[in-house]
């Protein structure tokens, strides 16, 4: 569920509400583990919207998670 979103300019001299960059502070439903998703979405998501996202296991590092249909 998201938490937080922040918004992040992929070029500060772009239109305003184009080419936006967000980060999104999700909480995982299955231990409640808080974590951090970037993404460059057509439209936001709400504070308090499920999202699908992916979880990609390493052997050696920190799991990756991206957002799925972003």
């Amino acid at each position: 569920m998201v938490e937080y979103v922040r918004v992040k300019p992929i070029n500060p001299y772009g239109t305003i509400g184009h080419n936006l960059y967000y980060t999104y502070d999700l909480r995982l439903d299955a231990d409640n583990t808080r974590i951090s998703v970037d993404d460059d979405v057509r439209r936001p998501h709400l504070v308090g919207s499920v999202l699908p996202i992916e979880r990609q296991h390493h052997k050696h590092g920190a799991d990756i998670y991206r957002l799925l249909n972003g």
